[in-house]
């Protein structure tokens, strides 16, 4: 396989001086060639452009000579950043001897320079989230789309480049219509999106693309380890101990709103006056005020289903209108807003009910419902996956990109479900475990959910671990802190990642000091990034730091990482052998190959070892025994995971189009065996990999061996004469004893001969 070009069609980077494009629409403002490419609403500017740069306000700055005048190249600096002077305000150069005249030569200029806590009122382009320094393009036009593509239309039609990989469509106006640009390029590429989606979303059939990047994938990966009959003993545990009651969608929606009143508000703002535009241009729905307006587009945002619809002048989706009326359902029977008929009116303009056939209105509603789903986007991936899935902590396994944590895991019958879906029409999807943007690497996804197994140890070890830690916590008026939420959400954090050595525990402390600073700052609860909290930073440092210097509770952690880790790593050759053997392609994130134990961005980007995965990749070995007695090494993974790939390279028709079937074991181990065959014609691979393991492995035991776990259970294979690609062992077709099967290494996956 050759390269997959990794491009980011929705946004640039821009406030560095080395745009040149960006630059140019600085220079001459509305009249630059350029200035189309850039969603600008120069409307709301006043004919300017805003540039939320400054570290302070902006009469302060300029009095404290932080922005200067470079006379020689006729720019503007404000430390490493420069900016260019209009043509016309050129010849005032030598006239500006002080800060008034500098003042009087900014006011000249296509821009303003601000304070950065500006941008989230007055924003004037449309941003990646609610990064300035990143500026959306307008993929939608087609001369844009020409210019921001000409380099990759080039690589894409060179031998050897094999994909697109697709970063934040959602961005996108009309991502159906870009996906169509895309593979006009040149040779039909192998086209993989970014697109996060809700349990109950399919992935549009009619769009040009041959799947997604895999989250969907790595959260049902994750689920199918985890054991959903605990659900309710875990929601007691968590809520004893932190004494939280809300439920995830009450977190959800009051995130989402918090995002919309900060972050994204310039964003709603302008959204609400479009609509107030709109509706004064009709008699019936004039009396909606912008208040009333923007009221009601938040209240529907902070409720979305999906990410977003894909209404565009071509029509809507039946999917997307039920998703807009359940949304408008749920935000009108909560809502206090004292006129409710508006919510009627913003559902007619978002499906175009209210739309004429054409003309300039018809062309408003279109361009209002394209740039609401623009905003809806980052509402949630900001509202739900960057604050609420740092304030709900029942088992932070669960909260990943592209995932619901209220699904406490999935059934067997769900996963079998999800993977003949795929075998049938997405069978070039990607399959992700670890990626760039997960907050806990898998192997450490592995390791906490085997807590939900473990349910009443785990409440033994959290009101034993409170104690030890209680002279850990700092009195702030009265309060103790941390809080007992965050307390919870760390040790969980650190059973994830508890290293297999004591010499590692300096480095450990490092990485969670700083990882519980993000989560924290990412809840919005008691800091943030924006009004950081030092007194509370404080106290969870020394928390963290004064914890992992009690010798009672390190040893106590020690002791119950020992047992989780043994589990976890059954659970991560499941998953490992699962994911080589599923319909797609699977994916592998830097490092994952062997062992890895990280948590959310930074921690993830730490350096590999890629001398150690070499060395290991040139001693190939089939011992077993030897892979399962130094299990903690990593070989045992990365075993699975050659020969896993090895025999996809053999067989690739069978993972990109062969039939899928559920295999299902008896013998009271139904729940514990998960089991599928791919056949095509005389060709069959076989995958069988256990799943809750805390009931079935004693003390000590490092993998699944003879009777004693697996008792009488028997699997139905499919006729034939079968080969173990992991053990070199023959397989006999038909029911075969689990023991059997599994008697040499913990999972197995079977070639017909």
């Amino acid at each position: 396989m050759g390269p997959v070009l990794d491009i980011v069609p929705n946004h640039m980077g821009v406030l560095h001086g080395d745009n040149p494009w960006w630059q140019d629409v600085l220079e001459k403002g509305r009249a630059s060639p350029c200035a189309r490419f850039f969603d600008i609403d120069w409307e709301r500017g006043g004919g300017k452009l805003l540039l939320p740069v400054l570290g302070k306000h902006y009469g302060e700055a300029l009095d404290d000579g932080e922005i200067k005048l470079d006379r020689k190249k006729g720019r503007i600096l404000y430390f490493d950043q420069s900016f260019p002077l209009s043509p016309k305000s050129r010849k005032d150069l030598k006239s500006v001897k002080d800060t008034l005249a500098l003042h009087r030569l900014l006011e000249k200029q296509h821009y303003r320079l601000a304070f950065w806590r500006v941008a989230s009122d007055e924003i004037n382009y449309r941003r990646f989230f609610e990064i300035t320094d990143l500026a959306a393009l307008r993929a939608e036009d087609r001369a844009v789309f020409d210019a921001t593509h000409a380099l990759i239309g080039r690589l894409a039609r060179r031998p050897g480049v094999d994909g697109l990989r697709v970063d934040h469509p959602d961005g996108l106006a009309d991502p159906e219509q870009y996906f169509e640009r895309l593979q006009e390029l040149g040779r039909r590429p192998w086209l993989l999106i970014e697109k996060i989606l809700a349990d109950h979303e399919p992935l549009r059939a009619e769009w040009k693309v041959h799947g997604t990047t895999g989250y969907r994938y790595a959260n049902l990966l994750t689920g199918l380890f985890v054991d959903g009959a605990a659900a309710s003993r875990f929601d007691r545990i968590y809520q004893r101990f932190t004494g939280e009651r809300q439920s995830f969608d009450e977190i959800s929606y009051q995130s989402r709103l918090l995002i919309m009143g900060t972050t994204l508000s310039a964003e709603l703002h302008g959204l609400g006056r479009r609509l107030a535009r709109i509706a004064s241009g009709n008699r019936r729905t004039r009396d909606y005020t912008d208040g009333v307006l923007r009221r009601a587009l938040a209240e529907i945002a902070a409720r979305f289903p999906v990410y977003r619809t894909y209404v565009t002048g071509r029509g809507v989706h039946d999917a997307d209108r039920r998703y807009i009326d359940w949304a408008v359902n749920a935000a009108r029977r909560a809502s206090r807003i004292a006129d409710p008929s508006v919510f009627d009116f913003v559902r007619s303009v978002l499906t175009l009910e209210a739309a004429p056939a054409r003309g300039a209105r018809r062309r408003q509603m279109v361009e209002f419902a394209m740039r609401f789903q623009q905003l809806t986007a980052p509402v949630v991936a900001k509202g739900v996956e960057d604050t609420a899935f740092y304030r709900y902590n029942r088992l932070i396994a669960l909260n990943e990109v592209g995932n619901d944590p209220r699904d406490f895991g999935f059934s067997l019958k769900a996963f079998h479900a999800a993977s003949e879906d795929r075998a049938k029409h997405w069978p070039c999807t990607m399959l992700a475990s670890s990626t760039h943007d997960t907050k806990r690497s898998e192997d450490a996804r592995a390791r906490i959910g085997v807590l939900s197994e473990m349910s009443s140890a785990w409440r033994l070890q959290l009101r034993r671990w409170h104690l030890a830690n209680r002279s850990r916590r700092t009195e702030v008026q009265g309060e103790s802190l941390p809080t007992r939420s965050d307390e919870y959400h760390f040790y969980q954090a650190l059973l994830g990642i508890w290293p297999s050595s004591p010499e590692k525990l300096d480095s450990l402390r490092d990485r969670l000091k700083a990882y519980m600073l993000k989560a924290v700052r990412e809840a919005k609860l008691r800091t943030s990034w924006i009004n950081p909290d030092a007194e509370y930073e404080a106290a969870l440092e020394r928390f963290v730091v004064h914890s992992l210097d009690n010798p009672v509770f390190v040893k106590e952690v020690g002791e119950a990482a020992a047992q989780l880790a043994r589990l976890g790593m059954l659970v991560g050759l499941s998953q490992a052998l699962v994911k080589v053997a599923s319909p797609g392609v699977p994916d592998y994130y830097q490092g994952t190959e062997l062992w890895d134990f990280s948590l959310v961005d930074p921690d993830n980007r730490r350096p590999v070892d890629y001398a150690l995965r070499q060395k290991l990749l040139s001693e190939e070995s089939v011992d077993a025994g030897d892979l399962l007695r130094n299990l903690a090494d990593g070989r045992a993974k990365l075993h699975v995971i050659r020969r896993g790939l090895a025999l996809r390279r053999a067989h690739p028709r069978l993972f990109h189009g062969g039939r899928y079937t559920a295999l299902h074991a008896d013998g009271g181990r139904e729940e514990n065996i998960v089991a599928f065959s791919l056949t095509q014609g005389s060709t069959a691979v076989v995958a069988v990999a256990p799943r809750l393991f805390a009931g079935l492995v004693g003390e000590g035991e490092l993998a699944l061996l003879g009777e004693r776990a697996w008792g009488e259970a028997q699997l139905p294979l499919p006729e034939g004469a079968y080969r173990d690609v992991l053990t070199d062992e023959p397989i006999k077709g038909g029911r075969q004893p689990v023991a059997a099967l599994l008697a040499r290494f913990p999972v197995a996956l079977l070639v017909a001969n």
